[in-house]
């Protein structure tokens, strides 16, 4: 965590001062990218390949492509090791929707 702080003065001599914090994540690689809920997605952008893995949780896996058509569906569970695969997708951009418990997560998937 980086914090910055500023004093600014005017010409008549009133100042103010203001802070922030800013935190940076660690970078994981080009080649996967890991969600603040633990949601790991690999690689993107992809050739139409791509993993996904949860936390040991349940999880109901939709891919939409730009219109909102629903092209993949899939649940991640102790049976598939809550990993899955997903690929033949065609050149584009598509949304991954994650649905576990009472939180979702949506993630931009490029398809080159």
């Amino acid at each position: 965590i980086f914090n910055y702080s500023v004093i600014g003065t005017s010409s008549l001599g009133c100042s103010a001062n203001a802070s922030v914090s800013v935190k940076i994540n660690a970078c994981v690689g080009i080649d996967s990218y890991v969600l603040n809920n633990g949601l790991r997605l690999y690689p993107n952008p992809n050739a139409g390949e791509f993993t996904v893995e949860v936390p040991q949780v349940p999880t109901q896996l939709f891919v939409y492509n730009l219109l909102g058509e629903e092209i993949i569906r899939a649940e991640l569970n102790a049976q598939n090791n809550f990993k899955t695969k997903i690929s033949s997708l065609s050149k584009g951009i598509y949304v991954l929707t994650c649905i576990a418990e009472q939180s979702q997560v949506s993630r931009k998937i490029i398809v080159e």
